[in-house]
């Protein structure tokens, strides 16, 4: 069997929460043992939240969700 490793985050697309999710997501990516899946969910800027995941979590699956 094996284990898949999905990380869920929630966030608005607001500039304050940008840097917030810069953060979080550099300390994804340095994790020994990487996710298979990150799905961020957001009610407003989806294309900026996509551009700073495809920078910080490159090789990972990324989905953003517009809420």
């Amino acid at each position: 069997m094996t284990t898949m490793i999905s990380v869920v985050v929630l966030t608005s697309g607001l500039s304050d929460r940008i840097l917030l999710l810069k953060n979080l997501l550099r300390s994804i990516s340095s994790q020994e043992l990487l996710p298979d899946e990150v799905i961020i969910a957001t009610e407003t800027n989806g294309d900026k939240i996509r551009e700073v995941a495809g920078k910080y979590l490159r090789g990972t699956n990324v989905r953003v969700l517009e809420t």
